[in-house]
C-alpha cells in the first residue's frame, strides 16, 4: 500500500501560481553576465583624440565603443580613456601586450573594482635634485595626468608630494621608476598622518607605503641631530673638557709634560 502525500506549497509560491498566467510557478530568470567588457586606457597623451585612439585600438579588432575622458570645465583630456572590443578574444590580444600612442607608453587593462578603485590620490616623491621647484615637479608629473596639487615643504629637504586626480594613475606613477635630472626618485604613495607613529617606530615591510615619507622624514631628523652633534664637537675640539667635566670643574685633571 501507498500513501501519497502532497508536497507543501508555502504562501508565497501559492500567491505566484495565482498570479501566473499559466498557472504555474514562474521560472527563475538567471542573468549571466558575459564577456569581458570595458578597458581601461591609462596614460593617454593629452593631445590623443577620440578617434586617433580609436584609430589606434581598431588595428587590433572592430570597436564597440571608444571614448577619451574629457575634463568638463577645462575641455581637455583627463589622460585617459576606455574603449570595448566587439571580439573578447581581440580584446584579451591587446590585455597582453604593450602599447605605446604617440610616442608615449599606455597601459590598458580591466577597470578596477570599487574596492581597488580606492587607491591613494597623493604620492610622496623623496630625492629630488638640490634646489628642485614645485613648478620642476608639476612639469615633470603632469605628463602622467592631470594633478590636482604639487607641494614642497620649506625648508626644502629634497623631498615634496603630488596629488593626481584619480588614483589609478597615482597608482601608475608609483609602479614605474622616474629620473629628475640626474636623481633617481624614491616615488611611493603618501602615508595617511595617522599611520605617522607605526613607521616611525619601525612599522611597515619593504616596499610598503610606510616606508615611504614617514621613514624619509624620521632619516632627515636623525641626520639633522648628528649634524647638531657633530657641530657641537667640533667647536670643543683641541680643549680637555668632557660633558662631565663642563658640569663639574673641579675634577678636570691637567697632566704636566
Amino acid at each position: 500500500m501507498f500513501i501519497v502525500v502532497p508536497s507543501k506549497i508555502d504562501t508565497a509560491s501559492k500567491r505566484k501560481i495565482e498570479e501566473s498566467p499559466t498557472g504555474k510557478e514562474p521560472e527563475t530568470k538567471i542573468t549571466k553576465v558575459e564577456g569581458i567588457g570595458d578597458l581601461i586606457v591609462l596614460g593617454l597623451p593629452y593631445r590623443t583624440t577620440e578617434p586617433e585612439m580609436k584609430a589606434y585600438f581598431s588595428q587590433f579588432g572592430e570597436l564597440d565603443y571608444c571614448e577619451v575622458k574629457m575634463d568638463p570645465v577645462a575641455k581637455r583630456s583627463r589622460g585617459f580613456g576606455f574603449v570595448r572590443f566587439l571580439d573578447d578574444e581581440h580584446a584579451k590580444n591587446v590585455l597582453s601586450m604593450s602599447h605605446r600612442i604617440q610616442g608615449r607608453s599606455c597601459e590598458v587593462r580591466l577597470p578596477r573594482t570599487r574596492e581597488e578603485m580606492n587607491v591613494p590620490k597623493k604620492i610622496f616623491v623623496g630625492r629630488l635634485p638640490e634646489g628642485a621647484a614645485e613648478k620642476e615637479l608639476q612639469e615633470y608629473f603632469g605628463q602622467f595626468g592631470e594633478l590636482t596639487d604639487v607641494y614642497i615643504p620649506k625648508p626644502n629637504r629634497n623631498f615634496g608630494f603630488v596629488t593626481f586626480s584619480s588614483g589609478e594613475i597615482a597608482q601608475s606613477v608609483v609602479h614605474q621608476n622616474h629620473r629628475m635630472r640626474d636623481n633617481l626618485l624614491n616615488v611611493s604613495f603618501a602615508e595617511p598622518k595617522s599611520n605617522s607613529m607605526k613607521a616611525m617606530t619601525g612599522g611597515g615591510y619593504p616596499g610598503s607605503p610606510n616606508m615611504g615619507y614617514n621613514v624619509w622624514n624620521a632619516q632627515w631628523s636623525r641626520n639633522q641631530q648628528n649634524t647638531s652633534s657633530n657641530t657641537y664637537n667640533a667647536a670643543n675640539t683641541g680643549t680637555p673638557y668632557s660633558i662631565m667635566n663642563m658640569m663639574n670643574p673641579g675634577s678636570v685633571q691637567v697632566q704636566c709634560s
